[in-house]
C-alpha cells in the first residue's frame, strides 16, 4: 500500500512474511514535511476502519427511505455512532438499487433544505383521469429562501420593489430557475430567493409573489 500527499517524503513498507510467519515493518523516510495527525481516522479514506462504522452503515441502511439524515443521526447517536449526510444518501447506490426516483429525489431535495434551515415551499396540482377524477398531485414550483434572506427581504425589499428573472437549462431536469433579486442600502443587488418552476405562468409568478 502507498499513499503520498503535500509532496511527503515520508515512507515504510509494511509486508507479511509468510516463512517468518509474522509481519514486517521496514521504514525508508521517517521525517515529515508537515505536521503529523493524532487522529488518522479524521482522513475520509480511513472512515471505514474506524470502530463501530460497519455498525452504523448497518443501522443506517434500515433508515433509508423511511426517515431522515437527521433523524437517522439522532438515532445512531445513542450508540456514539455517525455517518455523514453525504454516506447516508448514497447507501440506496451502494446496495445496487440503482438510481434514485423522481420521488426519491424531492424527498432527499426537502430533507437537506430542512435539514440546513432553509424555509421551503411548493405549489402543486391534481392530475386527472379521463373521467375527470384525481389520480395524483404534481409539484409545479419549488421555492425557498434562508432566514438571512428573509431578515435581509423584510428590511429592503418589503413596501418597495424585487426583481425576478428565470435562467434556463442549468439542471438535468431543464426547469427554469427563477432568482430574485432586491438592492440594500448601498446599492448593491443581494439575491431573496429562488424558485424552480415549470413554466413562466402566471400562477407560477403569483405563488412567488405570495
Amino acid at each position: 500500500m502507498k499513499t503520498q500527499t503535500n509532496g511527503c517524503k515520508f515512507s515504510i513498507y509494511v509486508s507479511y512474511q509468510s516463512k517468518l510467519g509474522q509481519w514486517v515493518i521496514r521504514s525508508k523516510n521517517l521525517e515529515h514535511n508537515h505536521a503529523s495527525n493524532p487522529d488518522p481516522f479524521q482522513y475520509h479514506q480511513h472512515r471505514d476502519k474506524k470502530p463501530g462504522y460497519a455498525q452504523a452503515i448497518m443501522t443506517a441502511s434500515s433508515h433509508r427511505g423511511l426517515i431522515s439524515y437527521k433523524e437517522s443521526a439522532s438515532i445512531l447517536r445513542t450508540d456514539n455512532l455517525e455517518i455523514g449526510r453525504k454516506e447516508f444518501y448514497n447507501l440506496q447506490r451502494k446496495e445496487g438499487k440503482g438510481t434514485l426516483t423522481r420521488q426519491d429525489e424531492l424527498q432527499l431535495i426537502l430533507q437537506v433544505l430542512d435539514q440546513e434551515g432553509i424555509h421551503v415551499r411548493f405549489r402543486d396540482e391534481y392530475t386527472l383521469n379521463p373521467e375527470g377524477e384525481r389520480i395524483g398531485r404534481v409539484i409545479k414550483d419549488l421555492f425557498w429562501m434562508s432566514p438571512e434572506q428573509i431578515k435581509m427581504a423584510r428590511r429592503f425589499v418589503s413596501g418597495f420593489m424585487y426583481e425576478t428573472d428565470a435562467t434556463f437549462n442549468t439542471n438535468c431536469l431543464k426547469l427554469p430557475l427563477s432568482i430574485m433579486v432586491g438592492i440594500d442600502n448601498c446599492g448593491k443587488t443581494f439575491p431573496i430567493a429562488y424558485c424552480y418552476i415549470t413554466s413562466e405562468s402566471a400562477a407560477s409568478f403569483k405563488f412567488v409573489t405570495e
